[in-house]
């Protein structure tokens, strides 16, 4: 009976610090990485700004593969039309993911933050890898 008695008086000690722990865990809200969500070769991104000629690119090298004879010029024309294109839209990306940033220093409740933070991930379309 005293050593039961004993384990309650001590875990009465040791509750409050560990809510104490978990507060302060709570209060200390990590910004996410732009490298933690986007693959390797993404996470420097290059802006390309002429989103028409990269499409009128891609629609070229289309017609082209269709020809039996220029599809060697035409697949070229395919990969880096979509690269640029896809460059870009990650590039966009960043430069909304960095604003979030910004902004969520802006927050000054844990909690709040946190939420802007999985809010933003969800914007941009970043998954943890």
């Amino acid at each position: 009976m005293k050593k039961i008695l004993a384990f309650f008086i001590l875990l009465i000690f040791i509750c409050p610090i560990s809510e104490i722990n978990a507060i302060t865990s709570k209060q200390n809200v990590q910004p996410p990485k732009w490298e933690d969500y986007v693959p390797t070769k993404y996470q420097d991104p290059k802006p390309f700004p002429n989103k028409g000629k990269n499409i009128t690119e891609l629609s070229v090298g289309i017609f082209l593969t269709d020809l039996i004879l220029t599809s060697p010029i035409g697949i070229p024309m395919i990969y880096h039309a979509t690269t640029k294109l896809k460059n870009d839209g990650w590039y966009k990306r960043k430069q909304k993911f960095e604003q979030g940033l910004i902004e969520a220093e802006k927050i000054s409740d844990p909690a709040e933050k946190q939420q802007y933070y999985d809010k933003l991930l969800r914007e941009c379309k970043l998954i943890k890898k």
